[in-house]
């Protein structure tokens, strides 16, 4: 189940995540806008910190929780790691 929040959106707009149309509330962080539209994404601290949900938006790398979802903003979601990915030691 996707994580929703309590509060309304009182405006929506699109955003294209990876290349597809997502339609976002534009009233919130990145972070929350994607979550509550039920893309999945790494979510810690919520505060900037961690850089745990560090996206790239228009290009540029930002943490998603710091940035406020804008309508026609180009955003790419890092790459899941895959098992064996890792280098092993």
């Amino acid at each position: 189940m996707p994580y929703t929040f309590l509060e309304k959106c009182s405006s929506t707009g699109d955003i294209f995540v990876n290349g597809e149309r997502v339609t976002v509330c534009t009233d919130r962080s990145l972070l929350a806008a994607l979550l509550a539209a039920g893309v999945e994404c790494d979510l810690f601290c919520g505060i900037g910190q961690c850089q745990r949900c560090v996206v790239r938006v228009d290009g540029v790398r930002r943490p998603a929780c710091m940035v406020r979802a804008t309508a026609g903003a180009d955003v790419i979601l890092p790459a899941a790691p895959r098992r064996g990915d890792r280098e092993s030691s």
